[in-house]
């Protein structure tokens, strides 16, 4: 035999079931049924029965992601709901629920960052063109990565590089970002020349750090 089971016998019945709970299956017999038959039956339905014992082990897995699992997007709190009908994820921005397959379940690091990207990037499209005008400056490139502690960069030629965890802030704290960056452009490095730069176009820069670390704890 190449599962355990638990046998559940019953005089009521008269055929042979197997019924799979959370990994767990259940063989559910007649109380007289013969043993050399039934041990035969279950060796027949072997490669079935640990197919359907890791189908229902992965999804009681995704459950129990489900209701530990929540994240933020631009400042909001979203629930994950694992929903079968979903084919690819659904955010319900009125609702804060993200809508999620067993499949995108298993693998929600993988959809949070396509997620986070395709958010963050929309919104640096317009605020990097709007404060890059405010401040009279311009920039090389723009690209979004996975960073463990860093916010953003802006190196010598311009190359702007953002978190993709940024999207999960509220847009201020984002434009705070974005504008610490671009100040990177006249001076590199965190001089006091440098802050009050920042001080022109973000007044309450102080405020705003505090805050980001608040979300560092969070996010």
């Amino acid at each position: 035999m190449s599962f355990s089971y638990q046998l559940k016998l019953s005089s009521r019945r008269k055929s042979v079931a197997i019924k799979i709970v959370k990994g767990q299956v259940n063989v559910y017999a007649p109380k007289n049924v013969d043993q050399q038959f039934l041990v035969a039956w279950l060796d027949s339905k072997a490669s079935w029965v640990i197919e359907k014992q890791q189908e229902s082990e992965r999804l009681f897995q995704a459950e129990l992601r489900q209701k530990s699992e929540s994240f933020y997007l631009n400042g909001t709190r979203y629930s994950i709901v694992m929903a079968s009908s979903c084919r690819t994820p659904c955010l319900c921005p009125e609702t804060g629920v993200l809508r999620v397959s067993e499949n995108d379940m298993l693998n929600l690091n993988t959809q949070l960052e396509k997620i986070y990207c395709e958010s963050l990037s929309r919104i640096l499209d317009s605020r990097l063109k709007y404060w890059a005008s405010r401040m009279n400056t311009h920039f090389q490139s723009v690209k979004i990565r996975h960073y463990k502690s860093r916010w953003g960069s802006c190196d010598s030629k311009g190359r702007l590089t953002f978190n993709s965890k940024l999207a999960c802030l509220p847009e201020s704290l984002i434009d705070y970002v974005v504008v610490h960056e671009l100040a990177h452009r006249t001076y590199m490095n965190h001089s006091k020349a440098f802050w009050t730069l920042v001080s022109q176009y973000y007044p309450e820069h102080e405020k705003a750090k505090q805050e980001i670390r608040r979300w560092a704890r969070l996010v």
